[in-house]
């Protein structure tokens, strides 16, 4: 499975068209929390969203297309529309697609989670970030904590009452200066629900700051490698997967040099990734996506739009692939050195390619 992705790849890099391996989708702006440090606080969104028939044919045309892995997420919380995410859910599995959902899991109903298990869905990814006290300071909601975690359990008790490892368990943790001393404490909670996999990754610093001020400080970095270091051993000695997305040192420029040939561009997302934001937006990558929001994004460009096209006119359009031949030339966008995540800065520069992301 990872090698075909890297095919995929490496299949455009030598001028064959090849189908996205994965794809995001985004079915509301709409939240029910408040979270502080999410960087769509520093603008609104007002779209018109799209509906229900439109995201099915979206999912019908890319599972036709090829696409191996679809994954819900926000823009929102997905589960502020229910009957749109798990329409968009069963559509994925009819055509045996991996699919899985990034959640606050404060949204779960009983019907919903057996649902998910009788279809065979493969990941549920929780955005809980810290212990009860931090976690609902952070996300701001009282018992916001509480709520996820009866979900994470509601969750268990289905799939061992119907017999299914599915779906896959994972914490998505986001790292700040309140919660950097809470690794250790997320991964022991993960051993105790049964949670297979725990995701780090630093808080976002981007243009805002808003957002900037919750960053990790420089007196507190020590604790947080220990803090780390420590979590590593557990989640070994509890067969947990830990995903750490950043680098605590900051990367050098001769860091992101690579001889590889996958890797020999600055970004591969353009080559097998496909983000569709609720009132249908699209691009390879959510950051440009989101950044046509902001006030001070001008090259809209490479931006494109699903609500009147087929998947195929997307994927395969002159926008999408005028993007390719500007990573191809080390062109990259102005917004992609702007904005670009820690976690994907990591990835590039680990040569970290996942074939799966619950």
């Amino acid at each position: 499975m990872m090698e075909s992705k890297i095919e995929r790849i490496k299949g455009w890099l030598n001028g064959k068209k090849e189908s996205p391996w994965k794809m995001q989708v985004q079915p509301t702006d709409m939240c029910n929390l408040k979270c502080k440090f999410c960087w769509r606080n520093s603008y609104s969104r007002h779209e018109e969203e799209l509906t229900k028939e439109k995201w099915v044919d979206i999912i019908k045309e890319s599972c036709d297309a090829g696409i191996k892995m679809v994954t819900i997420v926000g823009g929102g919380e997905p589960l502020v529309r229910p009957e749109v995410t798990m329409a968009i859910a069963n559509e994925i599995k009819k055509h045996n697609v991996d699919g899985s959902i990034v959640t606050n899991g404060t949204l779960f109903t009983e019907s919903m989670v057996k649902d998910l298990i009788k279809i065979g869905w493969d990941g549920i990814s929780f955005s809980i970030n810290g212990t009860k006290k931090n976690d609902d300071f952070l996300r701001g909601m009282d018992g916001a904590f509480d709520r996820s975690i009866e979900s994470v359990k509601l969750i268990n008790y289905w799939k061992k009452e119907m017999q299914s490892e599915k779906p896959v368990l994972t914490f998505h943790i986001v790292i700040t200066k309140y919660n950097y001393n809470e690794i250790v404490d997320m991964v022991n909670l993960a051993n105790q629900l049964d949670v297979k996999i725990v995701l780090f990754k630093l808080v976002n610093e981007g243009e805002d700051g808003g957002i900037k001020k919750f960053s990790v400080e420089k007196r507190q970095v020590s604790i947080l490698k220990s803090q780390l270091n420590k979590a590593k051993e557990i989640a070994k000695l509890h067969d947990i997967e830990l995903k750490q997305e950043f680098d605590i040192e900051p990367a050098t420029d001769k860091d992101n040099e690579s001889s590889d040939e996958v890797f020999s561009i600055p970004c591969v997302k353009p080559f097998s990734e496909i983000v569709i934001l609720a009132d249908g937006t699209a691009h390879p990558c959510c950051v440009i996506c989101e950044s046509k929001y902001k006030n001070d994004f001008k090259d809209k460009n490479y931006l494109d739009n699903i609500s009147n096209k087929s998947f195929k006119e997307l994927w395969d359009g002159d926008k999408f692939n005028s993007l390719r031949r500007a990573i191809v030339e080390n062109k990259l966008p102005k917004e992609c050195s702007f904005y670009c995540t820690k976690d994907m800065v990591f990835r590039q520069k680990s040569k970290v390619i996942y074939a799966n992301e619950w």
